[in-house]
Parts: structure tokens; sequence; C-alpha cells
């Protein structure tokens, strides 16, 4: 799969990138919001990974953005917060797939991005 990972962390989207590859995966990354959006169309990612905090946009207005063009692209938000579940159903509404919750093993994020394209429409 092609998956766009946006954190503004560089070193995590690398510990991300490399872990990526390591499963398998083609992996374009990006630090900001507003360069995702531009880079959809050329890439035509299977998958965005976002961080949920990042300075210019955040992980839910990037979502947002991303589901007025392409509904049916599957989103996972990555944060450090503790979310309630009121938070989460915000976020899912918003057009999240999955949520994940850093740090995560490669165990969680394998079995979180099988999830997702198991339920994304083909």
């Amino acid at each position: 799969m092609k998956i766009l990972v946006v954190d503004d962390n560089e070193k995590t989207h690398e510990i991300l990138k490399e872990l990526l590859l390591f499963l398998g995966h083609q992996v374009q990354t990006t630090a900001r919001g507003t360069e995702a959006i531009t880079m959809l169309e050329r890439i035509l990612p299977d998958i965005v990974i976002t961080d949920r905090r990042m300075p210019g946009m955040s992980g839910e207005e990037l979502i947002r953005k991303i589901k007025e063009s392409l509904p049916h692209l599957p989103i996972i938000l990555m944060t450090a917060d503790f979310l309630s579940n009121t938070e989460r159903k915000v976020i899912t509404a918003a057009g999240a797939s999955d949520i994940i919750t850093k740090p995560f093993s490669e165990e969680e994020l394998a079995r979180v991005l099988d999830s997702v394209v198991k339920v994304s429409p083909a």
C-alpha cells in the first residue's frame, strides 16, 4: 500500500516511515497538512496517517479537508493525548477511520492498518 504520513515531528515520521517500509508499504512523508493536501493528487495514497497536533493545520482539520474531495480515503489519526469517548466520536465523525495512541508497537500499527483496509470500500 501507498501511505502518506503527516507529522511535524521529524523523528516520529522517520521512525514511522522505517516501520512502514519494514512492513512492506510505500511511504511518503510531510510535516505540514497543507503540503499533504497538495501531495494527495500526485501520490494517490491508499491510506493517510496524520498526527493530531501540528502547527498551521491540525490533524482533525486535515481529515475534514481530505474528506471533502476524497471521502473514501482511509485516514488514521495518531495522538499522544488521552481521548475521551466523546472526543473519539467527534474525530471519527469528522472522518478518521481509526485512532492510534502514541507510543504504539509495530504489532498495534499493523493491526490498525489491517482493520482500516478491511473496512474501506473497494
